[in-house]
């Protein structure tokens, strides 16, 4: 179950209106929703971003409100439409890699991967709007996630 809230509740005009604005500016929409039942969900931090045609569709768990996940998604979707840097499912899903690549790489690692580097390419901007490094993330511990030694760790667990 689900309530749709207006997304502008995390809208801060001098650190993530901006992208917002251009978001909006080029044709596609926002809507947020609160996902009210996380029962059996063991990190209920989680904040997601998932475009569906001209919308971003954002969504984080009951008691999880966060302006800095809001921004870390609206990142995500900023850089989709400004960059056309997409990582999301839909982008891995549909990617069609050789068997042998297939083998060495699952798509859920080709995912994660991409979505490192979208980390990796707006972890500065996120800081430059004065957002602090450790609610970059829900999992974040002593340092964001996308460093290089853990796509070398998840790829050795993947083999």
């Amino acid at each position: 179950m689900t309530e749709q809230l207006d997304h502008n509740i995390f809208v801060d005009k001098h650190r993530n209106k901006e992208f917002v604005d251009a978001i909006i500016n080029s044709g596609h929409n926002i809507e947020l929703y609160r996902i009210l039942n996380a029962d059996g969900i063991p990190n209920k931090k989680i904040w997601m971003c998932q475009p569906q045609g001209d919308t971003f569709k954002l969504s984080f768990y009951l008691d999880n409100e966060s302006i800095e996940y809001f921004t870390h998604e609206i990142l995500h979707a900023y850089f989709i439409t400004t960059l056309k840097f997409v990582d999301t499912p839909a982008f891995y899903n549909e990617l069609e890699v050789d068997v042998i690549t297939e083998n060495l790489l699952s798509r859920g690692l080709i995912g994660h991967i991409n979505n490192v580097f979208a980390h990796e390419k707006f972890f500065n901007t996120y800081l430059d709007k004065n957002f602090s490094r450790e609610k970059f993330t829900s999992d974040f511990s002593d340092k964001p996630v996308f460093y290089k030694n853990e796509i070398q760790i998840n790829f050795n667990n993947a083999n």
